[in-house]
C-alpha cells in the first residue's frame, strides 16, 4: 500500500477527500484545523491498517 505522502501531488478535487484526525478523535483529538488533514477516501480507510503516521509541522502534514 503506497504511503499517502506520495499522493501530495494528487489532482483530485477536495470533494474526493475526507478529513482525517491527526490525533484520533476517539483518543481525545480535537476536531479543528490544527488536528485535521485531508486524505483521499481510500487512504483514509486504510490509514491505521497500513501503519502510517502523520504529524502537523508548521501547519503542513508530514507523513511517515
Amino acid at each position: 500500500m503506497p504511503n499517502p505522502a506520495r499522493s501530495l501531488t494528487c489532482t483530485r478535487a477536495a470533494a474526493w477527500t475526507e478529513a482525517h484526525h491527526i490525533r484520533a478523535w476517539i483518543r481525545g483529538g480535537d476536531t479543528n484545523l490544527d488536528n485535521l488533514c485531508l486524505l483521499r477516501a481510500h487512504h483514509h480507510r486504510t490509514f491505521e491498517k497500513a501503519e502510517w503516521s502523520v504529524a502537523m509541522i508548521d501547519g503542513v502534514p508530514e507523513w511517515t
